[in-house]
């Protein structure tokens, strides 16, 4: 009989863990912001930001911890949306905020944000605006312009690909 509760306990403890594991890896809570139209997005806080091009969505979505929620800041004036915490303290590992665009001609990152396109961006021309010790990792099918403020340097590296070739190469164009 103790052979049989102790095999049970085990089996259970098996199956239980990772589904509790799961459940403390997943975003907590989303909550879902209408934005019009913008052409400028402006980001002043410490965040993980996700540039979606996706026509039909208009709403920006956050995504983390119900704390990481609450101190999110979507503020929009005109064409430009700007991105911000209410305390302006580092948040990237808290949660992620998606905003979905359509035309974005600028990004101006004042902030240690890290900005990533989750798919390719079909703007025809993009200029961003380094302000911040920031991680920009996007795809874009129209021109990149880029420029820093004085306290900072870039850094990036153009990806080609090779119609011949399954394969991509990169060359750096510093």
């Amino acid at each position: 009989m103790k052979k049989k509760i102790l095999s049970f306990i085990l089996l259970i403890t098996v199956f239980v863990s990772p589904l509790l594991s799961q459940e403390n890896s997943s975003p907590a809570s989303i909550k879902k912001i209408a934005v019009t139209v913008f052409n400028k997005l402006i980001i002043r806080s410490d965040m993980t930001i996700m540039l979606i091009e996706d026509a039909p969505e208009d709403s920006v979505r956050i995504e983390g911890t119900q704390e990481f929620i609450d101190k999110i800041m979507i503020l929009q004036a005109d064409k430009d949306l700007v991105v911000r915490t209410k305390s302006f303290k580092d948040v990237k590992e808290q949660g992620i905020v998606y905003i979905p665009v359509k035309g974005l001609e600028n990004i101006e990152v004042n902030a240690d944000a890290k900005v990533v396109s989750y798919n390719t961006l079909q703007s025809p021309v993009l200029n961003i605006l380094i302000n911040g010790n920031c991680i920009v990792d996007i795809v874009l099918k129209g021109k990149l312009n880029i420029r820093e403020s004085e306290e900072y340097d870039f850094t990036y590296r153009r990806v080609y690909e090779n119609k011949k070739t399954p394969l991509v190469q990169n060359e750096n164009l510093n």
